[in-house]
């Protein structure tokens, strides 16, 4: 067994729709995903009594492929290779994968992209001899390392259940100067996996499960500890539980960080800067004050439609838009920017309604991040979409949630809703409504700077030639054009029907 070995973690970028590789000078943030696998592989070799050295790559903010060169000069037999990608980023993923194949060198992907994959992907990476890890890796990494040391991995590891990380290691800590190039560097932590809520679009239940209980949370001191050590190198915290106020530990973490907060700021003069993701749903006024006591000052809420009867169709009946002023009133009261998902493009909405949708949460939010109504594979959507045929793609890289990739309008067709996805961004940075209004002149002055960011944003999309429409402020950042194209033979997908869904499972099985 070799005395050390290096671990190399990719985190891709994905292609526009001419086919360049989209690079940046400067990005929003950074995925939390790389650090959450470099903790574990870390804790793999260490208990096999293995030295490890971790390399990150974000490709997104390399220039070109230059990476590439640095890895080749790694030995062979003791470098393995992660790809961690999402969906619209799992054809990258797999170009990037064939490409190291062919120099010789060991790869694996995961991530959420190759968990909620088909099996016709899988079958296609199995051909080209990449390895790859269906469902979450707290206990698969660490065989994935023992297997590569002693030489015999499997085509693909599967962790079938999901796994108890109130033992999982935590995220590695980043150091001070990590996130320079991030424009929002956060940092991120999951209290807790899951959602209660079966929204139809939502693909988390699947990934992440349903059932919030203790192992799908971690220790609470542990977290605060974790929190501690992050804020004083220096960074923003972003709690990613895909909703936290109904994380396992809600009320026991609420508190210590309440505590940790008072701690902090009496120590340091500097409190904690906490960006949240929490739902709208009847109660949450009575936990905002405790949650800007705990240091919150950014809440991603899921809000996601002004309609009722699409939220309704959506399984989201739970959210009341008739209230959601009132809500963001009371967190503007203590300071908290209100952020929110807006999904444009429900079957029975017209290019007037999207942009009246639009307007009206201009008045509600001090930002808006729009999104696609998009059928993600490991959705109800997608399984409808494929049954009924009216996906209009199954190129992955066309799933990041601002293309139109199913042909379900009732008054307008695809075109018309792309077209349409394509203005909402100037609609969505207007500062009118967003200034003033009780907030206070740092609030407004906050807001100013981020819309005229998120116009800018849209507007340097628009004028490229090559592009034409606009880069969206959650999603891209400051650009640098890189030349890398698209490759001609590169990964496209496969057509599915509705017998290929059932037929995921059995491949995993049989194999």
């Amino acid at each position: 067994m070799a005395e050390k070995i290096n671990v190399v973690i990719i985190s891709p970028s994905s292609y526009d729709d001419g086919g360049r590789l989209l690079q940046y000078r400067y990005i929003l943030m950074k995925s939390p995903a790389p650090k959450v696998l470099q903790a574990i592989a870390e804790a793999a070799a260490a208990g096999l009594g293995v030295a490890c050295d971790v390399i990150l790559v974000e490709e997104r903010l390399e220039i070109g492929e230059s990476y590439v060169g640095d890895i080749r000069r790694l030995p062979k037999r003791s470098s393995l290779i992660f790809i961690t990608a999402r969906t619209y980023e799992l054809a990258r993923a797999i170009d990037i994968a064939r490409r190291m194949r062919g120099y010789g060198y060991t790869v694996v992907i995961g991530g959420p992209g190759v968990t909620l994959a088909d099996w016709k992907t899988y079958d296609y990476m199995v051909r080209y001899g990449i390895v790859f890890n269906v469902g979450e890796g707290e206990i698969t990494v660490g065989r994935i390392v023992e297997d590569f040391l002693n030489g015999g991995l499997k085509p693909f590891y599967w962790q079938k259940e999901y796994v108890d990380i109130s033992i999982a290691p935590l995220p590695a800590l980043s150091g001070p100067h990590e996130h320079e190039r991030c424009l929002n560097p956060m940092v991120g932590i999951n209290t807790s996996e899951g959602c209660p809520f079966k929204c139809s679009y939502c693909c988390v239940i699947n990934l992440r499960g349903g059932n919030v209980d203790a192992c799908r949370a971690r220790d609470p001191e542990v977290v605060l500890d974790w929190i501690e050590r992050t804020h004083r190198n220096g960074h923003r915290i972003i709690l990613g539980d895909d909703n936290f106020r109904r994380s396992y530990h809600y009320q026991i973490v609420k508190e210590g960080l309440i505590r940790l907060n008072q701690k902090l700021l009496k120590a340091t003069g500097r409190p904690l800067d906490i960006f949240i993701q929490i739902d709208s749903a009847a109660g949450i006024e009575r936990e905002m004050r405790d949650l800007v006591l705990a240091g919150v000052t950014h809440v991603f809420t899921g809000m996601e439609s002004l309609d009722s009867g699409a939220l309704k169709d959506v399984n989201k009946p739970h959210n009341k838009p008739e209230r959601y002023q009132e809500i963001a009133s009371q967190w503007r009261q203590y300071g908290v920017l209100v952020n929110s998902g807006v999904m444009l493009g429900f079957p029975t909405q017209t290019r007037q309604e999207i942009k009246e949708q639009v307007m009206g949460f201009n008045r509600i939010l001090d930002l808006t991040s729009l999104f696609c109504v998009t059928p993600l594979p490991g959705s109800r959507d997608y399984e409808d979409a494929v049954k009924d045929g009216s996906l209009l793609t199954f190129d992955p890289n066309e799933y990041d949630l601002r293309h139109v990739c199913r042909d379900w309008f009732e008054k307008m067709s695809p075109k018309e809703a792309q077209d349409v996805f394509h203005q909402a961004p100037f609609w969505a940075t207007s500062v009118r409504y967003r200034i003033g209004r009780g907030r206070s002149v740092g609030q407004s002055i906050r807001n100013v700077k981020n819309n005229a960011y998120g116009k800018l944003m849209a507007y340097w999309g628009t004028l490229d030639p090559n592009r034409r429409y606009p880069y969206l402020f959650m999603m891209d950042g400051i650009p640098r054009y890189s030349g890398v194209v698209r490759p001609d033979d590169g990964f496209r997908g496969f057509e599915l029907i509705a017998e290929d869904l059932e037929k995921k499972k059995l491949y995993l099985e049989s194999h």
